[in-house]
């Protein structure tokens, strides 16, 4: 819960243009490689629909075998309660796959992604291990 929190504070505090400036190769992470998406859904889309999309980008990553990598999904809090068109994922120690390993399978998740959301906010970040 601790690296969560932690995730989605440094998700806020990390601006896009930030990393649209950064370097080619990302610097080498002793840790874990988390990346953190704030994405607001489309209208008529659910969060159901979006769960549907993570179902898929991970099952593509087990079909290929890519095993230690986990995304969870959080719901955005507002004072007046959850937001119903925001989530928030934090894929753990995601893997970094080449462009040429991205088959017809990668291009159907993305797909269903774009389909109910768009991103607002895309942060790479790497934490110490737990």
């Amino acid at each position: 819960m601790k690296t969560s929190l932690l995730a989605m504070a440094f998700a806020m505090a990390v601006s896009v243009p930030a990393l649209a400036q950064a370097p080619a190769a990302p610097p080498r992470c002793d840790g874990e490689v988390q990346v953190i998406r704030v994405s607001k859904l489309k209208p008529g889309a659910s969060i159901a629909d979006f769960d549907k999309a993570v179902a898929m980008h991970m099952a593509w990553y087990r079909s290929h075998g890519y095993t230690t990598n986990v995304q969870r999904v959080g719901r955005v809090m507002t004072p007046q309660g959850f937001a119903s068109d925001q989530v928030v994922t934090v894929h753990v120690n995601a893997p970094g796959v080449p462009r040429d390993k991205r088959d017809a399978g990668w291009e159907a998740f993305v797909a269903a992604y774009r389909s109910v959301s768009d991103v607002t906010s895309d942060t790479l970040a790497c934490f110490p291990k737990p």
